[in-house]
């Protein structure tokens, strides 16, 4: 679509439409194209976004430079085209960059002292990136540096279409020319380049991706390792020249690496590559293959494989001190080696025949079993240099480069395409007067088609088409009928033929040649279980068919005579016919339903399946009426709980299932005081009027219900059939108490009763110390040291009340004079009882009491004091009796 849109495109000139390219390139849009006069041009960031052309025009060349990036153009869509420019990098900056999922066709386009910025992304003159591709035609790059990799073009992971690509002077640490990526892919035509260098890998060329190459000359390339091109992808060259590659490593002129390293090379010329063999395959597992290659004076070593993947064929080396060193493997065939000290030396894997050697010594050095020399002998070695034999491509244009030290065939220097002229020595490389493609050194009738190394003789006919010194087989050998066509003869069925004829073969190796299946190459397998049937891991090859063994390997068990491709398949978990899937198309199937909730039981609204098991989410019951809730099945219980819901699935609901497990009693409440009376009767919830209990006596009264508490009213409060009194569990805070009053003083002994009423013989007033006595009560007159307590209040000895009784207190009837009290000095009387005022002279008080004056009570009142105390004692400190009234 975007070519439509260039066909159909505006044209916007500068000057002329705008003033300056960065107006221009703000102006325009998809289709657009810019027409750039003569002279320099510049903007800061130069980033095409649009799909248009930008061309030179006019007389004169029309130069881009960059602004401030580190590219003087980045192409970020796809579709842009710049044609008749030169793109000069100043020494500081990258040429080109295409960036993700975009493309550039560039034509008659050079790009110049281009080197990208220190710590930016390689590609000197051209960098392709992220998916994008670059088409190139007569594109040329000069004095490219790509920093680490690509110097010239540098391929990431996009693709590289180019015809007439020049490349003079370009480096970088790998792929000094051009470096193709791991993921790149390149398809080059009608290349040149010149001068290239690399510190480490691929002086021109650096292959890591994929690269097709034709029409290719690579001049004057240097770097340690391939220093023409390096191979560590895949590349394929037809007519590719390699002159001047200087390495001194591996590899001068190509070098194939790594295990993923594959060349398949046709017309592939080098020339005095030094430093290194000239075509150096350097990996274990690699690919070389060449065909029809020209060495002239490379290196040492022209050729040097390390493995037997390898294969060169119809080449011719001339100059080399080594022509080849298989030294790990590969094939060398039908080739010539002139004018070496060596012609080959190899490993015992190498196969090494159909070749010419004319070197010292005669034949080359060659370990292991004889070369197959052929052709004649006694050839010299050519003494040409480069420049003298070199040779045109016919197809190339002529392009003068400029270049000196390179003769043309126009006798101009320097024109791509044209490596030198026709008087290259006919002796030595490219005579093949019947055109059969052997060459003479290699073809044993250079005049005839039908005879060389590359036709197949044939037999019994006298004549050696194959160049291999014989007439194929020898006449009249033994063959052997082949009755049933399967390449092996009968052993009892010989006859003598000159050559191969229909119904002959040249074997006797068929044991049975009626049946084409049975010869020496027939597999076997054991037959264990005697089903038929052989196991696939018990090969056995024999022409004859040995015992417990049979001709297929079908049997998946071959342990069991019941596992075969010819058993029936049933539901038991084993491929039981062999055919990889247990149990499918099984007898013994059942019908299965969705069980979308996992409960076990399956929805018969469902499509069913018909299979032995198919695991979770399937059941055998197509009996759930509810398949989106595991709660609800036939083995679940109606509840209450889940209103209107059927939860075992039979059809009836809450109380309408006589199996709800989770129904409540409720009897009526007509007093609403949360209590029933009557016959209960089944529900879901308590509703109104009803109570979840019954045992109401009442209940037409609130106040009355096995929740109240019984009181004094007469009435049985809490439904026990108890009223009152009667009733243990009576609300005392509603009695009183009362207490026995058995000598009618009008106070009662303990201890006292609870009671609704008034108890006969009872009082409301306690206290009465001793009941049988009327005038012993709280009420009572006290007569002291009488051994009674008159008013009950436990004192019938200390009349003071001073702590002391009669017989300790030396006055009982004053509480301030006791054996405790402090005496007062010189006052005459004997607060503390001891027999003298304090601080006196001593003298006893009175009659020698300790008394003041007479005031003492005297012998008789000592005696009397004594009586009484012998008469009853009776404790002066008792304590009061408390009224145990409200205890």
């Amino acid at each position: 679509m975007w070519w439509l849109l260039a066909a159909q495109a505006s044209d916007i000139t500068v000057p002329g439409t705008v003033s300056d390219l960065t107006a221009a390139l703000a102006l325009a849009v998809d289709g657009d194209r810019i027409l750039l006069g003569p002279g320099s041009h510049t903007d800061a960031n130069l980033r095409i976004e649009h799909a248009i052309t930008i061309e030179g025009a006019g007389q004169g060349t029309t130069t881009l430079y960059g602004g401030a990036g580190a590219t003087v153009v980045d192409i970020a869509v796809p579709g842009v085209v710049l044609r008749d420019l030169t793109v000069d990098g100043g020494g500081v900056k990258r040429g080109l960059v295409t960036l993700v999922g975009s493309d550039l066709r560039a034509e008659r386009v050079t790009v110049m002292n281009a080197t990208p910025p220190s710590g930016t992304s390689p590609g000197g003159g051209l960098g392709i990136f992220e998916g994008s591709a670059a088409i190139l035609v007569d594109v040329r790059i000069e004095n490219a540096n790509g920093q680490a990799t690509g110097g010239g073009i540098f391929l990431s992971d996009g693709t590289l279409d180019a015809t007439g690509l020049v490349i003079l002077n370009a480096s970088a640490v790998d792929g000094g020319g051009i470096h193709v990526a791991t993921a790149g892919s390149a398809v080059v035509s009608d290349l040149f380049i010149g001068g290239a260098t690399a510190t480490n890998k691929g002086g021109g060329i650096r292959v890591l991706g994929t690269l097709d190459l034709t029409d290719a000359t690579l001049v004057g390339t240097s770097c340690p390792r391939g220093a023409g091109i390096d191979v560590e992808g895949t590349a394929t060259l037809n007519r590719v020249w390699i002159e001047g590659a200087s390495g001194n490593n591996e590899g001068s002129a190509i070098r194939v690496h790594t295990n993923a390293g594959q060349l398949v090379a046709t017309n592939l010329f080098t020339c005095e590559s030094t430093g290194a063999p000239a075509i150096d395959a350097t990996s274990s597992a690699g690919l070389v293959a060449v065909s029809q290659w020209l060495s002239i004076r490379d290196g040492d070593t022209a050729l040097r494989l390390r493995t037997g993947n390898n294969d060169v064929r119809n080449a011719t080396i001339i100059g080399a001190s080594t022509g080849a060193n298989l030294s790990g493997g590969g094939d060398l065939r039908d080739s010539v080696v002139v004018n070496a000290l060596t012609g080959a030396t190899r490993g015992g894997a190498s196969v090494v025949e159909g070749n010419l050697f004319d070197a010292a010594p005669p034949n080359g050095s060659v370990s292991g079993p004889p070369i197959n020399d052929i052709g004649p002998s006694g050839l010299v070695g050519d003494t040409s240099t480069c420049a003298t034999a070199l040779f045109a491509y016919p197809t190339l244009s002529v392009v003068d480069l400029g270049l000196s030290g390179v003769l043309d065939v126009d006798g101009s220097t320097g024109d791509r395409g044209h490596l030198g002229g026709p008087e290259l020595d006919i002796d030595f490389f490219g005579a093949d007067a019947d055109g059969d493609g052997a060459l003479v050194h290699i073809d044993c009738d250079d005049l005839d088609p039908t005879r060389s190394p590359f036709v197949p003789d044939v037999a019994c006919n006298g004549i050696d088409e194959d160049c291999d010194g014989a007439d194929g087989v020898p006449a009249f050998v033994t063959h052997w009928a082949d009755d049933d066509g399967d390449g092996y003869g009968n052993p009892e069925a010989p006859t003598s033929l000159c050559s191969d004829a229909p119904g002959f073969v040249d074997n006797d190796l068929d044991c049975d040649d009626s049946d084409a299946s049975i010869d020496p190459d027939t597999a076997w397998y054991a037959d264990t279980d005697a089903d038929g049937y052989g196991d696939p891991a018990s090969l056995l090859v024999s022409c004859l068919q040995p015992g417990g063994y049979v001709a297929n390997d079908l049997d998946c068990d071959d342990t069991s005579d019941a596992v075969s491709p010819l058993a029936l398949e049933t539901c038991n978990g084993i491929d039981d016919d062999c055919d990889g899937l247990p149990d499918d198309s099984a007898t013994g199937t059942a019908l299965w339903w969705p069980d979308s909730d996992l409960d076990g039981f399956g929805d018969p609204q469902g499509a069913s399946l018909d299979a032995c098991s198919p695991g979770p989410g399937w059941s055998l019951e197509a009996t759930d009426c509810d398949d989106g809730d595991a709660s609800v099945s036939p083995a679940a219980v109606e509840r209450c709980a889940t209103p209107g819901v059927d939860d075992d699935c039979n059809g009836l609901v809450d109380l309408d299932d006589s199996g709800v497990d989770d129904a409540i009693t409720v009897w009526a409440d007509g007093d609403g005081d949360g209590w029933g009376a009557g016959d209960g009767e089944m529900a879901c919830v308590v509703g109104p009027a009803q109570a979840g209990v019954d045992g109401d006596c009442d209940d037409g009264d609130a106040s009355v219900s096995p929740g109240s508490d019984e009181v004094c009213n007469g009435e049985d409060d809490d439904c026990d059939g108890a009223i009152d009194d009667d009733d243990d569990d009576l609300d005392l805070s509603t009695a009183e108490l009362q207490y026995p009053d058995a000598d009618g003083d009008g106070f009662g002994g303990e201890p006292g009763v609870w009671s609704c009423g008034s108890l006969p013989d009872h009082v409301a007033e306690g206290g009465d110390c001793d009941d049988g006595d009327p005038s012993v009560n709280p009420d009572g007159t006290e007569v002291w040291y009488n051994d009674v307590d008159e008013d009950c209040d436990g004192n019938d000895r200390d009349q003071d009340n001073d702590g002391y009784a009669l017989l300790s207190d030396c006055d009982d009837t004053d509480p301030s004079i006791s054996p405790d009290a402090v005496d007062v000095p010189d006052n005459g009387i004997d607060e503390d009882c001891d027999g003298a005022d304090a601080e006196g002279d001593g003298a006893r008080i009175g009659n020698g009491c300790g008394c003041n004056g007479g005031g003492g009570i005297g012998p008789f009142a000592w005696l009397a004091a004594l009586l009484l105390r012998r008469r009853r004692p009776v404790p002066w400190d008792i304590a009061d009796r408390r009224d145990s009234r409200g205890a």
